[in-house]
């Protein structure tokens, strides 16, 4: 590969990159600033992983990102990150979706992302979910004092987000 060519591919890697998380995700997408965010973590990690197995910056390019380059990436993930099945599922993701989005917009890119896109999920035990009891339910919604306006404003929130399952960032809006 030639000097050019492969200065090309590295700052495809790295606007693609720009691209997808400053435009593609919450323009085209409309994620949320923490869905970015996580998105973000998940490509400055690849990243991480890449420079400690030899890569520099000026060396990534997309087609680096090989399906045995991320199956290492999710064992690295496991073992020297000590990181959860889940996580790592979610780490994954965000790479296939980023591969996706290099794929559907550099036909180049298109087999590389099939392949990886291909690689499968970590098992995850599923965990049991505990509830509240009624009896705690009805002391929290009990709490706050119905005399005042501030008080029928925080039960009727209480109400609200238990209710709908709500977060409270969703009732915020």
């Amino acid at each position: 590969m030639s000097k050019r060519k492969k200065d090309t591919d590295v700052n495809e890697f790295w606007s693609m990159a720009r691209s997808f998380l400053k435009v593609y995700l919450p323009n085209a997408r409309e994620v949320s600033p923490n869905t970015v965010k996580a998105y973000k973590q998940a490509l400055e990690t690849l990243i991480k992983y890449l420079e400690g197995s030899g890569f520099t910056r000026d060396t990534i390019t997309i087609g680096t990102l090989t399906p045995a380059c991320i199956e290492g990436f999710m064992i690295w993930m496991s073992k020297e990150q000590n990181c959860r099945p889940r996580t790592c599922n979610l780490r994954l993701s965000a790479i296939k979706t980023f591969l996706r989005y290099c794929g559907h917009h550099v036909i180049t890119n298109e087999s590389i992302s099939r392949e990886v896109l291909g690689l499968p999920m970590k098992k995850v035990r599923k965990e049991k979910i505990e509830y509240m009891s009624n009896k705690a339910v009805g002391a929290i919604l009990n709490t706050p004092d119905n005399r005042r306006a501030m008080g029928r404003r925080n039960k009727a929130m209480l109400s609200l987000l238990y209710d709908s399952a709500a977060r409270v960032q969703e009732l915020r809006g």
